[in-house]
């Protein structure tokens, strides 16, 4: 700097005159820390970061780098070297090394101390540097939720120290295909903060396995407590046995059996299984309820729930009908059997639609809405009666047969003619 400029004023009492007097250019150093920055904007969890910390002064101060006291804190950073000093005339830059192995930002970051001393009487300073460690997502694992089937998952780091994961399915093939299935907690992708360290949302969503459709199942529940006989049962009249049921299921008449209600199997694109496992019927004797069931073979195969459905699905309020058939499936066909088509014709008008038994299964709701006293009566029952009735005939013809002589002359007696006069008097000469 230019010299200094002095001056005294005239002091006629002390006999001083006065005067200014000025000195040579001279350099003034005060010791002091001048910067202390971190050669990394936005520091990660893992980082290696350089401290450097510049001081000016007469001669090389001694530089200390700490975060609390007179340490350096271990627990947040791992030593690497330093400090290493520089100088350029009496500009003099320290460098600390260090690695960062958490973080601190929801600590509000940690503050760092750098100070320079340049010796005893000499003086020295210090300044203060805000390090924030943010969590690094490269770090951070994030899977699917649920069985993973394969799939592959990518990352995409964005400007800001964050990551995005996007999950991505297998290829399809000719038997299985691969949906994407989110929810809640799961998405197609996810991303990851510097600021939090964890995804939103938490997992990938998983990819779904489809298998083709390549079959249909249908079943009817009917509960028939009503009748006064089973139905596909062991003890089951033959017009309702189990066969009869069996051989009416796997049939192509139009009026009984499945083959005129399944819409696959009026268009042909589908064929009856004739499984009796899988396609037929069940009585459950617990319950009185009868089970009519079928099971169809695609044609194609199919992918969705809407393809299989439409394919398979009755018409609402349609049935599969198993009596008053146009073909006979029993040898026997009494009035007692009669008697039944016309209960059951009753109990099927209380069809109240389809119910959702699961995605595969749908059943049948029948309300029985009959007068019990028009149930049929069982084949047992009916040649009782008739056994009965052929007795009570036989005794009443026996009856009429013995008293028919005595009713026959009964009735020749009241039809008898009394003589009249020209022909039942005498002469009287005949007298003599």
């Amino acid at each position: 700097s230019s010299g200094i400029n002095a001056e005294w004023p005239l002091r006629p009492g002390d006999n001083f005159v006065g005067g200014a007097v000025t000195s040579e250019s001279l350099t003034l150093n005060i010791a002091s820390v001048t910067s202390f920055t971190k050669d990394i904007e936005t520091v990660l969890d893992g980082d290696t970061v350089t401290l450097s910390c510049v001081a000016i002064g007469e001669s090389e101060p001694d530089f200390t780098f700490t975060t609390r006291g007179n340490t350096f804190d271990t627990s947040k950073y791992t030593y690497v070297s330093g400090p290493t000093v520089t100088s350029d005339g009496n500009t003099f830059t320290a460098e600390y090394v260090t690695t960062t192995k958490q973080a601190t930002v929801l600590l509000g970051g940690q503050t760092v101390y750098c100070e320079a001393s340049f010796g005893a009487g000499k003086g020295s300073d210090t300044s203060s540097l805000l390090v924030t460690t943010y969590y690094n997502c490269a770090d951070v694992a994030i899977t699917v939720l649920g069985q993973d089937p394969g799939v592959t998952i990518t990352y995409v780091d964005d400007s800001d120290g964050g990551r995005v994961a996007t999950v991505t399915c297998p290829d399809d093939t000719d038997d299985i295909r691969y949906s994407i299935s989110t929810s809640t907690n799961a998405a197609s992708s996810a991303t990851c903060t510097k600021d939090t360290g964890s995804y939103s949302p938490s997992f990938l969503a998983t990819c779904l396995q489809q298998q083709p459709f390549t079959t249909g199942y249908v079943e009817q529940v009917w509960p028939i407590a009503s009748l006064s006989f089973t139905i596909c049962a062991d003890d089951s009249p033959s017009s309702f046995s189990e066969s009869a049921l069996q051989s009416m299921m796997v049939s192509d008449e139009d009026t009984c059996g499945p083959s005129s209600k399944i819409p696959c199997l009026v268009s042909g694109d589908c064929t009856i299984e004739t499984d009796t496992s899988l396609t037929g019927c069940s009585y459950d004797a617990s319950t009185q309820k009868l089970y009519v069931f079928a099971t169809v073979n695609f044609a194609e195969t199919v992918w969705t729930l809407a393809e299989r459905n439409a394919l398979k699905d009755l018409d609402s309020g349609a049935r599969i009908q198993f009596w008053s058939c146009e073909n006979s499936y029993s040898k026997r066909r009494r009035r007692a059997v009669v008697d039944t088509e016309l209960m059951l014709e009753k109990i099927s008008a209380g069809v109240t639609g389809l119910e959702t038994v699961n995605e595969t299964v749908y059943k049948y709701t029948i309300e029985t809405t009959v007068d019990n006293n028009l149930s049929g009566e069982s084949e047992e029952t009916v040649w009782s009666t008739l056994t009965i009735l052929s007795i009570f005939a036989f005794a009443v013809m026996t009856i009429l047969a013995a008293f028919a002589p005595r009713i026959i002359k009964r009735r020749k007696l009241s039809h008898t003619e009394l003589p009249t006069k020209e022909t039942g008097s005498e002469d009287e000469s005949d007298r003599c």
